[in-house]
């Protein structure tokens, strides 16, 4: 499932609450079950309450159960959301694994599509993403739509 939330604080500084800001419809993967030298294209469908300054950046966490290695991939705005239906492209570049041990990749990764207004994180809509080694021994991933 997505986690498409709001965080924010109560005047006078209670605790925090959630409100829903996007309702994600669709989330396509485009290649997927590929090696990480392959860009990617993550397009999201989505109906929106209205963000203003929302900025997506996107990052792999390898070994998310364990010893976090997040690798920062790309950033896509500033573009305000008016309320109603809006489709992003996030074009993830080729993903550089140098320095992250094979055996943490080949654990359960989390690739996370996170949505800022300004600085404040709004909405993490994340990718449950497997590995696994091919016949020639290349790591190849299998991202899993929140959706589904």
């Amino acid at each position: 499932y997505s986690f498409c939330t709001l965080l924010t604080g109560r005047a006078g500084g209670g605790s925090l609450h959630m409100a829903e800001v996007i309702d994600l419809q669709n989330c396509l993967i485009e290649p997927n079950n590929c090696t990480f030298d392959v860009p990617v294209v993550i397009t999201l469908v989505f109906d929106s309450k209205g963000v203003k300054d929302g900025t997506w950046e996107v990052q792999y966490e390898a070994d998310y159960t364990n010893k976090r290695h997040i690798i920062p991939l790309t950033t896509v705005g500033p573009c305000d959301y008016e309320a109603g239906n809006h489709t992003v492209d996030l074009k993830i570049p080729p993903v550089n694994t140098e320095g992250v041990k094979e055996r943490r990749l080949l654990c359960m990764g989390i690739l996370k599509c996170v949505l800022f207004s300004g600085k404040e994180e709004l909405v993490s809509v994340n990718l449950v993403t497997q590995v696994s080694k091919n016949d020639e021994g290349q790591l190849v991933r299998l991202m899993m739509s929140p959706l589904e």
